[in-house]
């Protein structure tokens, strides 16, 4: 569960940002002791945004993931 809800997060705060323009590039940061796989992030964040460009960097603040950067068309 703790899953879906990070991931949910994640993509609540890209949509929310973008309004209804189409999402182009995703960049997070992601901390030490996240216990979602980068992987399954970018599986659901390329679901939730066909097309875009879906980077996770290492870093942040431990046990969380930031959204960095978000670009829009």
């Amino acid at each position: 569960m703790e899953t879906l809800g990070l991931v949910d997060e994640i993509e609540s705060t890209i949509s929310g940002a973008a309004g209804r323009q189409k999402v182009t590039l995703v960049i997070l940061s992601m901390g030490k002791g996240v216990s979602v796989a980068k992987e399954e992030i970018v599986k659901r964040l390329a679901e939730k945004y066909p097309g875009a460009s879906i980077d996770i960097q290492d870093g942040g603040k431990a046990g969380s993931v930031t959204v960095k950067e978000i670009e829009v068309e």
